[in-house]
């Protein structure tokens, strides 16, 4: 129902409209496109008015793959089983028992196989064909999406055996910067995020009514590696959101985000909004 009617409103506005719209319904009030000055606004303007054609490969899950090695090193990229046009050429009997599944060509379209002797695989093929049969950009507007060629990859499955979910560092970089970290635990029971600035203090917000952890969060080992990666491949971008894992001591790429939450994010307090714009400099060179 969601996708049917954010197609309808696709089809029935330009992009500006459209987000517009999708701001009005969400926050209750326009994004100040003219002179933005939350993150969400700023996060708009950049979708409809930084359109650097080289952009796309970096959302692409695939195409980012020979980014990520020229910068950093292919070390640092997850073992790849296999890339796939078509859902009927993945052969899962050669697939080891447990894998990750993604679409290169949106966000969010994951399947994640710990067992594979418990996998419903037609539901899998299905919930896949569906995939490749959706533009990113019809439904969301996300204008890096539209030309993507839709895939499906295979990647290994990580995991830390003291973890219900891998924990994932999302470091966000203000014009070539690192500034603040999100640390998602427990994805798929408990769901938490919890913010810090790069002392490890934690900042006290929260996005899309996602709790921050009760517990301690221990700095990571490799922090200071992470950082260094982050503001390596943030370089040139006025905002980009490095996504890394850590597993044992070894450091994976997981993505780069142009366009955090599509910039209809849900900051409590409300304040939070604004003052993490005021990170994001949109008159800079970068």
């Amino acid at each position: 129902m969601k996708d049917l009617f954010l197609n309808i409103l696709r089809k029935t506005t330009n992009d500006k409209l459209y987000y517009q719209l999708r701001h009005w319904f969400k926050h209750r009030g326009r994004a100040h496109l003219k002179k933005p000055q939350t993150f969400n606004s700023k996060l708009i303007w950049l979708n409809l008015y930084d359109r650097n054609p080289q952009y796309a490969s970096f959302v692409d899950k695939y195409d980012v793959r020979k980014y990520i090695s020229d910068r950093i090193g292919s070390e640092y990229l997850n073992e790849l089983y296999g890339v796939y046009e078509r859902v009927d050429d993945i052969d899962f009997e050669s697939l080891p028992n447990d894998f990750v599944l993604k679409a290169t060509h949106g966000s969010g379209w994951i399947i994640v196989c710990e067992d594979k002797s418990k996998l419903d695989i037609d539901s899998a093929r299905k919930q896949m064909a569906g995939w490749l049969n959706k533009n990113f950009y019809d439904l969301y507007g996300e204008w890096v999406y539209k030309e993507l060629k839709p895939r499906v990859i295979c990647e290994k499955f990580l995991r830390n055996d003291n973890e219900s979910g891998l924990t994932d560092y999302k470091i966000y970089c203000f014009n070539d910067t690192p500034r603040f970290i999100q640390v998602d635990m427990d994805r798929y029971e408990n769901h938490t995020r919890t913010y810090f600035d790069l002392e490890w203090q934690q900042i006290h917000f929260e996005l899309g009514g996602c709790k921050a952890s009760s517990s301690i969060i221990p700095k990571p080992s490799q922090f200071k590696k992470m950082l260094e990666i982050a503001g390596i491949l943030c370089k040139g971008f006025k905002f980009i959101r490095v996504d890394l894992y850590l597993v044992g001591e070894k450091i994976y790429f997981g993505e780069l985000t142009l366009y955090s939450g599509n910039g209809m994010l849900n900051f409590s307090p409300k304040q939070y909004d604004k003052k993490i714009g005021e990170l994001l400099d949109l008159e800079s060179s970068n």
